[in-house]
């Protein structure tokens, strides 16, 4: 302790010198970064360093830059391993001159939280479910259009598509740029009352559903009865019965232990869930023309590489939410998927058809 006590007093003293000859230190000191403590929670009194495009402060250090990088997910979680082969590749790549500092578990916010501190300038980058983003950027909505995505294969085929790539210069002018996305697999029902077999079975649910509107208009259009819901408040308000159920991936279901207070998971298929990496545009802008395209690529392969490997997953991730105590039934889809032409109507009649269009045409 003593030991510990001296060499604090040192490293104290240091500080203080290098600040009364003229040189600047952070004034703030972040949560611990992925592969640090992540259970330990940031002080309440730090803040993020701020990007370029925040309050002008540069990220550079001689030839280096280092980056922060949050997401709402547990170290073993797809989330994670998306951010860490994209810090991976863009550092080994960059012979060690860009480093990224990666905050899980929600050390630095929700997904609102952290896209919020993308677009101010706060935070640099962030993984985050691309439903989240419909409320920075409201074409970001076709993604969420249920029954658009028919396959893991089709999935994959539009990521590498134009269509995607315009989709992401869409996120721009909200100081947020995508870089890739990563497939998560297909979401369904699951509810504690009963299995769902039928239209009937679903009627009047009372289901958590992503802050979307795509995602309401969706399951108001199955009969169900949506509850708009952050994912942080989820599960206790499941416990408390004040919801029925909620939808999603098998891997979050496991993820964040749903499958301990569900009964019922039915195979509704009814949307395919990205994830998104995201950067804050004036970052983005501030970094050479071989930097920029250095990003993408190390970001799309990262996303490709984790979507295959969450594809291989799917059917082990089924089993341990079965072996959880869940009762997985199969469904006839047809029924659900005839009733959401008046979604697909309304999305197109605010936001226009080329982005659904390109969705619907890689498929083919």
């Amino acid at each position: 302790m003593k030991k510990r006590i001296l060499t604090l007093c040192v490293a104290l003293l240091m500080v203080f010198a290098l600040a009364g000859c003229g040189g600047s230190t952070a004034s703030s000191t972040p949560a611990a970064p992925s592969g640090g403590d992540s259970s330990e929670p940031p002080a309440s009194s730090s803040e993020p360093a701020a990007s370029p495009s925040g309050d002008g402060v540069d990220h550079t250090q001689g030839d280096t830059m280092t980056l922060k990088l949050g997401h709402m997910s547990p170290l073993e979680s797809p989330f994670n391993y998306y951010a860490e082969a994209f810090r991976d590749k863009l550092q080994e790549r960059s012979g060690g001159r860009i480093s990224i500092d990666i905050y899980p578990a929600s050390q630095l916010g929700s997904d609102r939280e952290l896209l919020e501190g993308i677009q101010i300038g706060t935070i640099d980058m962030a993984v985050n479910t691309s439903s989240a983003m419909t409320n920075f950027v409201k074409i970001y909505g076709v993604l969420d259009l249920p029954y658009v995505i028919t396959s893991w294969d089709h999935a994959r085929a539009y990521m590498a598509s134009d269509g995607a790539a315009a989709l992401f210069e869409e996120s721009k002018s909200s100081d947020i740029y995508t870089l890739s996305m990563m497939p998560r697999g297909f979401r369904h029902v699951f509810n504690s009352l009963r299995p769902i077999n039928s239209m009937e079975d679903i009627s009047g649910l009372k289901l958590r559903v992503v802050e979307s509107s795509v995602y309401v208009d969706t399951f108001n259009a199955f009969g169900a009865n949506p509850q708009s819901m952050a994912w942080g408040e989820v599960y206790t308000a499941l416990q408390q019965n004040t919801i029925d159920g909620m939808e999603n991936s098998y891997v979050t279901v496991y993820d964040y232990k749903m499958h301990e207070i569900q009964k019922y998971g039915s195979e509704t298929s009814h949307m395919f869930a990205f994830a998104a990496l995201n950067i804050n545009s004036g970052v983005f802008d501030s970094l050479s023309e071989s930097d920029q395209q250095l990003f993408r690529e190390c970001a799309l392969e990262a996303g490709y590489e984790i979507g295959l490997d969450q594809q291989t997953e799917e059917e082990h991730f089924k089993q341990l939410v079965q072996d959880g105590g869940v009762e997985i039934n199969t469904l006839d889809i047809e029924p659900f998927a005839a009733v959401v032409q008046p979604v697909y109507d309304k999305f197109i009649a605010e936001n226009g058809d080329t982005h659904f269009n390109a969705i619907v045409n890689s498929g083919k």
